[in-house]
């Protein structure tokens, strides 16, 4: 009678745990499909920003990026203009669009040949959110040289998120040049080679980053020696 009663229970523990086996395995397939549909989702919804650079006279620019002459950071400065009414630069910009709707895009970093620049106490980006019907115009400038040069690399980074409020990252790496013309300086800015988003949690740092360009070579190493 015991034998029976013992192999009774050894069989509903066995089914029991068989029964539990099956439903954790369902459960974890379940979570794979979700995840699975969410990552498609994501990536159905992803922001790609694009960027092109264009002249003083078809933008008025009004949000400006800075290297002051500290050697920090600032979105607050302005390009100066000169006792006859002339800019004393005459400045490139950047216009940036996207696929999709981006929100709390702001600068997050900027590298000059391989060295993250610091960020003064004026650096204060404004988070703007923006969609495929419109546009963003940011102006750059730097008020000194790097190395005694006018010519140099640049990383520019932007932080934004997506309507599930994913954060990506978004790496510009650009030559950034001036050019004496009579009483004024002309800027030239160089887009290169832009590289797709990739997730904030994946990031990595920006003095990293550069290192994947063929401009760090010809810049940065030069920084080095």
């Amino acid at each position: 009678m015991k034998n029976g009663i013992s192999e009774k229970w050894m069989s509903f523990l066995g089914s029991f745990i068989g029964g539990i086996m099956t439903l954790a395995g369902v459960v974890m397939t379940i979570e794979d499909q979700h995840k699975e549909e969410r990552e498609e989702r994501r990536i159905a919804n992803m922001p790609v920003l694009f960027f092109d650079v264009m002249n003083a006279s078809d933008t008025n620019g009004d949000r400006k990026l800075t290297i002051l002459e500290n050697k920090r950071l600032s979105t607050s400065a302005f390009i100066q203009i000169n006792g006859k009414g002339c800019l004393s630069k005459i400045p490139h910009f950047l216009m940036i669009s996207t696929n999709k709707p981006a929100f709390n895009l702001i600068i997050d970093s900027l590298a000059v040949n391989g060295k993250e620049v610091p960020k003064d106490k004026s650096f204060a980006p404004m988070a703007e959110s923006f969609n495929e019907n419109h546009h963003i115009e940011l102006q750059i400038d730097s008020e000194i040289s790097f190395n005694n040069s006018i010519n140099s690399f640049w990383l520019l980074r932007f932080r934004y998120e997506d309507i599930f409020q994913n954060e990506y990252y978004q790496d510009v790496p650009l030559i950034y040049e001036e050019i004496m013309k009579d009483i004024t300086t002309e800027q030239h800015i160089e887009l290169r080679d832009i590289k797709a988003p990739v997730l904030m949690k994946d990031a990595k740092p920006i003095e990293e980053a550069c290192k994947k360009y063929q401009d760090y070579d010809v810049f940065c190493k030069k920084e080095e020696k």
